[in-house]
């Protein structure tokens, strides 16, 4: 709770600075800063604390949550992180950037918790448990979990279907699945997750076998209830076609966007950002490597699975772009660095390099830099 909180505190001191300097921008460019109609918060208490994170995504969920998918432009954006939006806009007096504030960063939080909690029950010391939670926390795109985008719902769900899993209690796995899979099509991955830990347990009665299939089948299920509803209900068209038209991503071999990367560093043409998406990708391979030597198989099939997902898709000149931010959820990856990196200089090293970064990227992105 004191590692969630100073870090939400210090993320806030960032936003006030940078709005008290005057560095904030105040008015919205089509191109640059585009709010697509709705009305930025730039003025008082406000505007420091909370239309400084009203930017990219953020304002996405935030028009789905107010005029539900009007646009085709929104069909990729899965509906359950909008529809916690619509429920704390109650409380919140109709504010729909407060409340998408306090719906991530209260998932972010029980996130945190469910971590500890999930660490303590896999059997690792307070030590480690600890260096794994600052580097989740630290990660260089971590702010991302206390932003209004759906990273910490997802990491929250993820983190309770891996719980769940690895304690064959398989109908909360499969529910949690679900509900990740509700959020953001990664979901599918936990599914992989309960299949494993099932083989694991294959000498177990048949009702456990039905419950565990049943438990492995909810996240694709629910994805595909979701793509075929509310797709079909509001006439949105074909998901490939708009990520293609409307985001410059098209399907990719996961090898691809790195080789092109790598390509337009050497050409001297990749942008900042690229170097960060290129850094952060070969940490998750090598640290995927890792997780397959140290850790149980359902969690590198986890951390495979949407390792590769995300790969699997590059976008048109910029190739990498957002792998940074989609590192992030790849929850085994920060124990299997907190279990590398156990020595006091090389955590050192790695700890503070993360919230260096971390604190530099949150403010670029409050400029409206594109960091993910």
């Amino acid at each position: 709770l004191l590692l969630f909180a100073i870090h939400r505190v210090l993320l806030s001191v960032v936003g006030v600075v940078l709005f008290l300097a005057g560095l904030i921008p105040r008015t919205e460019d089509p191109l640059l800063r585009p709010y697509f109609g709705l009305v930025p918060v730039t003025e008082g208490l406000s505007g420091a604390l909370l239309g400084v994170w009203l930017r990219f995504d953020a304002v996405h969920f935030i028009r789905i949550a107010q005029s539900g998918y009007s646009d085709p432009d929104l069909a990729p954006f899965y509906p359950l992180y909008p529809l916690l939006i619509r429920l704390f806009a109650w409380p919140s007096g109709e504010n729909l950037l407060l409340a998408a504030i306090v719906a991530s960063n209260l998932a972010c939080l029980l996130s945190v918790v469910g971590f500890a909690s999930w660490m303590r029950d896999e059997g690792y010391d307070a030590a480690t448990t600890r260096r794994a939670l600052l580097l989740f926390l630290w990660f260089p795109t971590a702010f991302f979990l206390f932003a209004p985008y759906s990273e910490s719902t997802f990491v929250l769900f993820a983190i309770l279907g891996l719980w769940a899993a690895r304690r064959g209690r398989w109908a909360a796995a499969g529910l949690a699945g679900a509900l990740a899979a509700l959020t953001r099509l990664g979901g599918l991955a936990l599914s992989l997750v309960v299949a494993f830990e099932w083989l694991r347990r294959r000498g177990s009665l048949p009702r456990a076998q039905s419950l565990a299939a049943a438990g492995a089948a909810l996240a694709p299920l629910a994805a595909a209830a979701g793509l075929a509803l509310w797709r079909s209900s509001v006439g949105l068209p074909n998901l490939i076609e708009v990520q293609e038209i409307y985001w410059r991503r098209v399907p990719a071999w996961p090898w691809s966007g790195i080789g092109s990367t790598i390509g337009r560093i050497l050409a001297r043409i990749a942008l900042p950002v690229e170097f960060l998406d290129l850094i952060m990708v070969i940490l998750m391979l090598a640290l995927g490597v890792v997780i397959l030597r140290w850790l149980p198989h359902s969690l590198g099939a986890y951390h495979w699975g949407l390792l590769l997902l995300g790969l699997a898709q590059m976008r048109i000149g910029q190739p990498l772009s957002g792998q940074a931010r989609f590192a992030l959820v790849l929850i085994p990856a920060y124990l299997a660095l907190a279990l590398t990196v156990h020595g006091s200089v090389k955590w050192r090293l790695v700890a503070y390099s993360f919230l260096i970064l971390n604190v530099f990227l949150a403010g670029q992105f409050m400029l409206w830099g594109w960091v993910g």
